[in-house]
């Protein structure tokens, strides 16, 4: 199920800022529930209890002692608790939990607990719940998939589990076929095997078939691999293990001419896989089968249990089917053609069925019910287009109307066995409530309020300039070997009148040009000095020769275990640039609205604490271990300043990531069509 957070102990800041997602923690009890113990200014607290923090909204006293703190962080997740230990966590701790709780009060004085939005979102995650619950009993509790389930599977469906006939190579390939035809030769006078050659050529960037980047090795493969070059599949199963090919394979690839010689190196017959090598995968398989199949058994049950009558003749179409679409625009240039009969019959059709219309009857513990054409019309307009398109034409329609009609018997059936309204579930909606409210709160009295001016913007540019300077950046023609004296030999030849361009473009079309460009016949496009970073010389040269200048030698660049030496000649260079407001208006827009944003928040944040007469009593939090590794009192002083200015950043950096919480609440609501948990979805955007 979906992990609930009570709204109360959140960083309002970060909700504000859009920083958190709101289903943080775990929480198994309402926040009326807590407030209850403490509303009562009377209520004496226990001798062994410390009251930490006091406000008074309307007319009432609201406290948080020790005890309701320590119980809350308990309910934290380990990752979070972690956050809030020692005295500072705990003190940190105490801070979040008085103002969002204050918060909270806020929230229900401007009638957020009664919003009719928050209460309908509300209702569909208490529908997710009932249906989780009452399908894990019906359903998943009911699917025992045995080892003999398993084995029947397997004897059903031998076919599926036959490998095919498999070959394994040694392989060379090139593109020049004197040059094949000349390693052919090689392998016959013995002067070199073809290992030898497959694994030079490989490391050279020179074999450019299967098993190229493997010295040559193109692992095992069946018949149906290589379907689209059968003059190479056919020579390789015509051999057998040990054979060479007497001549160069030749084919054509894409319009490309490609040059062939390789050895089988092992076969494998054809054969049939035992039931332990694919056990785990018949399992799954069956059990989805037997999930299916107890779904629709299932729902058969509760369409005869309810008595399900469905008026299909009444089904209009939601989603013409493509063909209807493509009819009517044919049947318009008919114009004259067309019958007073069809007149009326395409004037029927326009006419929107009266939203009461039942579409499908039933009866439920003696209770007469009814699906609509409203209501059915409703769930489709709130599908994603691409969830409509499933529902084209009247089979379309009829088979969301039975999709729709079932899920409401499912959750009868799961009311009826107290889904949905148990303690338990009665307080995760509770919490989820006081999520959705706390968003609402922020979005009403601090969103609603953040204006952002030309001025702020203009103000922030001219603050930070130096965030938009645009680097130097340099664009090469390049080409890049594995070997030192064939860089040297064709730089040779481009200093006697060989156009590098030329270079680059043969050798990459020979899969031979190895480094930056290699995929755009050597232009390497714009880059700056970070791109690079790793091969510094490279980079030093590129941004230091004229543009229109060739490197003088090649260079020698080393990645990892890697050599590699490049040549190049300058085709442009830009310089640094300072960037225009224009340009960046909407990472600007995006920095000024969190700062006006946090600056409204603290605002109204000092607001509610003067309002309520907020005490927050720290001191009185007693000792606790330290974390292991805390810094030491010395320590935190020196770093604050960096430490809040470094917090600032990665505030700025994670509220791009998400700003708009309704628009992420209306998704869960969609999402919860499929009543899959809310545990894996957010209603904000962290």
């Amino acid at each position: 199920m979906r992990v609930i957070c009570r709204a109360y102990c959140l960083p309002l800041l970060l909700v504000a800022l859009g920083m958190v997602e709101l289903a943080c923690s775990t929480s198994v009890a309402a926040i009326d529930e807590a407030a209850a113990a403490e509303s009562d200014a009377s209520a004496p607290i226990g001798e062994a209890d410390v009251l930490l923090a006091e406000f008074e909204w309307d007319g009432v006293q609201h406290r948080i002692t020790l005890s309701q703190m320590e119980s809350e962080i308990s309910e934290l997740p380990d990752y979070r608790r972690d956050d809030y230990d020692g005295r500072a966590g705990r003190e940190e701790y105490l801070q979040l939990m008085a103002e969002s709780r204050l918060g909270l009060e806020r929230a229900r004085d401007l009638g957020l607990d009664a919003d009719a939005e928050i209460l309908e979102k509300v209702e569909t995650y208490r529908r997710e719940i009932m249906l989780d619950a009452v399908e894990e009993l019906e359903v998943t509790g009911k699917v025992n998939v045995t080892d003999e389930d398993v084995a029947a599977y397997y004897e059903a469906h031998l076919e599926e589990y036959m490998l095919p006939e498999q070959v394994r190579l040694t392989c060379v390939t090139v593109q020049d076929p004197e040059e094949a035809a000349g390693l052919l030769a090689e392998i016959e006078a013995g002067e070199r095997t073809l290992d030898e050659i497959a694994t030079a050529m490989s490391a050279a960037g020179k074999n450019v078939g299967p098993g190229g980047n493997r010295n040559g090795d193109t692992g095992f493969f069946a018949r149906e691999t290589w379907t689209e070059v059968e003059t190479f599949v056919n020579a390789a199963f015509d051999m057998q293990p040990g054979d060479v090919t007497d001549e160069v394979v030749e084919l054509d690839r894409l319009g490309e001419k490609y040059y062939m010689v390789f050895r089988q190196e092992e076969r494998n017959e054809p054969r049939q896989q035992t039931l332990d090598e694919v056990e785990k995968r018949i399992r799954r398989s069956v059990e989805s089968d037997t999930e299916t199949a107890r779904q629709e058994e299932w729902a058969q049950q509760l369409r005869e249990l309810a008595q399900l009558v469905v008026h299909e003749d009444l089904i209009p179409v939601l989603a013409p089917e493509a063909d209807a679409e493509e009819d009517t625009d044919a049947d318009e240039g008919d114009g004259a053609d067309a019958t007073e009969g069809d007149e009326a019959t395409e004037a029927d059709a326009d006419v929107e069925p009266d939203a009461a219309l039942a579409l499908a009857e039933y009866t439920w513990d003696d209770v007469p019910h009814a699906y609509t054409y409203g209501e059915l019309k409703a769930h489709f307009d709130g599908l994603a287009v691409y969830r409509q398109s499933r529902y084209k034409g009247a089979e379309g329609a009829l088979t969301l109307l039975d999709e729709q009609v079932v899920e409401d018997l499912k959750v009868l059936e799961a009311k009826k066995l107290g889904h949905g309204y148990s303690e338990v579930d009665l307080a995760k909606l509770d919490d989820y409530r006081d999520q959705l409210m706390v968003e609402a709160l922020v979005e009403q009295e601090v969103d609603g309020h953040v204006e952002v001016t030309e001025e702020d913007l203009q103000a922030y540019y001219e603050d930070h300039l130096d965030e938009y300077l645009e680097d130097e950046k340099a664009r090469l023609t390049c080409v890049t070997f594995t070997d030192a004296e064939e860089a040297a030999s064709k730089l040779e030849e481009v200093v006697a009148g060989l156009d590098i361009a030329e270079l680059a473009t043969t050798e990459s079309e020979m899969g031979k040009n190895q480094g930056p460009g290699a995929n755009s016949n050597g232009d390497t496009g714009l880059f700056t000095r970070n791109t690079y970073r790793q091969a510094p010389n490279f980079v030093e040269q590129a941004f230091t020769l004229p543009v229109g200048e060739m490197t003088a030698a090649p260079i020698e660049v080393n990645l990892q275990d890697d050599t590699y030496f490049m040549i190049f000649r300058v085709e442009e260079r830009q310089p640094e640039r300072q960037q225009e407001l224009d340009e960046v208006r909407s990472k600007v827009e995006r920095a000024t609205e969190r700062i006006n944003k946090r600056a409204r928040f603290e605002e109204w944040l000092e607001d509610l604490v003067t309002a309520s007469k907020l005490q927050v009593y720290a001191d009185r939090l007693p000792e606790y271990p330290e974390p292991e590794g805390e810094e030491t009192s010395d320590d935190v002083e020196t770093s604050e300043s960096e430490d809040t200015e470094g917090h600032d950043e990665d505030s700025d950096e994670h509220s791009d990531e998400g700003e708009g919480h309704d628009e992420d609440s209306d998704e869960h609501s969609d999402e919860g069509e499929s009543h899959e948990d809310h545990s894996d979805e957010g209603d904000s955007d962290e």
